[in-house]
């Protein structure tokens, strides 16, 4: 039904259960004729593409022979299935198989099987009570894969939200375990964090649940081993792995985030290895979502871009302090105080430069030269000999939203 250990070290409780209603040589007739079934389809799996797996659980489909043969014996009808079965369902789901390729992988267990108990009963049953034996032979099977037919989607649907629900979970605490302690803690490696790995992480709001293609599209275009989706209250995390050091994974974002999530604001990370490279991509990548989400719009922030930005802005209630002191008599939000803070802004950035700053302006050097006599004479704390004016001009300039915080 599902990939699994074909070796086994202990018989099943099916198994052990058979042998005390059916006998060791039944019970063993029924675990060879399971196995060659099972050797049989894993045969037919590699030249028939179609079949959707290439090896078969022994301990399943032994259950599944045993119980039958158990229900023949005692002549009582199958009532439930086999706790192996359910097991091989857990594991199926895990395995991320298919329900439908599951399913077909019943029906031809089940035909083979039946071939197998028919070729014995043909063998071994007297010609007069042939029909009777391989009447009750196939009632048994049919009731069998009835109940296995008809609760199979019920448990694997049922099966499928426990374990999202467990690994989602798993994910997070993973993840943040990274983030506040610096180490892989246990079940780290079984979700491909592992030390001698390269990732990237970037953190995306606007779409909640993320849609699973933007992940998808990242993982492919920046060729990453895989990646690794953690879901928050109000964004996705999204952890890529790599087998050597990543290049160009800013712009490969970029245009995945321009094709699948146009009004979405992604806060893209760092990229290193090891744990200490995955914790600083985790953390870089929040910052620069923050950045982002300061920002007001969709689009891709890069730490890389925004680093300045987000240190000096970590601390909302220590920036809201430096702009109100350094910007003090140039903090109103009409528009002739805005004009006055952006021209004082321009004329620093380009070194006192009058022409350069009319030019960004669309101005006259004369009237730039006007604002910035009239800027300075507003402020309060600062000079234009000042360094940190400069440096909450610009702030302000990129972020207009500061200020109606402060």
């Amino acid at each position: 039904m599902s990939t699994s250990t074909t070796g086994r070290t202990h018989p099943t409780d099916t198994e052990e259960r058979a042998r005390a209603i059916l006998g060791d040589a039944e019970t063993d007739w029924a675990v060879r004729t399971a196995d060659a079934v099972c050797a049989e389809l894993e045969d037919s799996a590699r030249l028939d593409e179609t079949i959707p797996v290439t090896i078969v659980s022994r301990d399943a489909t032994r259950s599944a022979l045993l119980t039958v043969l158990m229900c023949i014996r005692r002549d009582t009808d199958v009532t439930a299935l086999p706790d192996e079965a359910l097991g091989e369902i857990r594991s199926a789901v895990r395995r991320g198989h298919k329900l439908d390729g599951l399913l077909r992988i019943v029906v031809l267990v089940h035909s083979a099987m039946v071939d197998k108990l028919f070729d014995r009963l043909s063998r071994e049953v007297p010609p007069d009570r042939l029909v009777s034996e391989a009447r009750t032979m196939s009632e048994r099977m049919s009731r069998f894969v009835d109940l296995l037919v008809r609760d199979f989607p019920t448990l694997y649907e049922r099966e499928q939200e426990e374990w999202h629900d467990r690994q989602a979970v798993l994910r997070r605490t993973v993840v943040d375990h990274v983030v506040e302690h610096g180490s892989f803690p246990d079940g780290a490696q079984s979700l491909g964090l592992v030390p001698s790995r390269h990732y990237a992480a970037a953190l995306v709001e606007g779409g909640t649940p993320l849609p699973p293609t933007f992940a998808t599209a990242v993982e492919r275009s920046c060729g990453a081993r895989s990646h690794l989706m953690v879901e928050r209250a109000t964004s996705t995390e999204i952890v890529l792995a790599f087998n050597s050091s990543p290049t160009n994974v800013a712009e490969m974002v970029r245009q995945s985030a321009a094709q699948t999530l146009p009004q979405g604001i992604v806060g893209l990370g760092v990229t290193g290895r090891g744990v200490d490279g995955l914790r600083n991509a985790l953390v870089a990548a929040r910052e620069a979502l923050r950045v982002g989400r300061l920002h007001e719009r969709a689009g891709v922030w890069a730490y890389d871009d925004v680093s300045m930005t987000a240190s000096l802005t970590s601390d909302p209630v220590a920036t809201a302090l430096f702009l109100r002191h350094t910007l003090d008599g140039l903090t109103g939000d009409d528009a002739k105080t805005v004009a006055l803070r952006e021209t004082l802004g321009s004329y620093l950035r380009h070194g006192r430069s009058r022409v350069a700053a009319g030019r960004e302006l669309h101005v006259v050097p004369n009237t730039v030269a006007y604002r910035v006599h009239q800027a300075e004479a507003l402020l309060i704390n600062s000079s234009l000999d000042t360094p940190a004016l400069r440096v909450a001009l610009d702030l302000v300039h990129e972020l207009p939203s500061l200020l109606r915080n402060t």
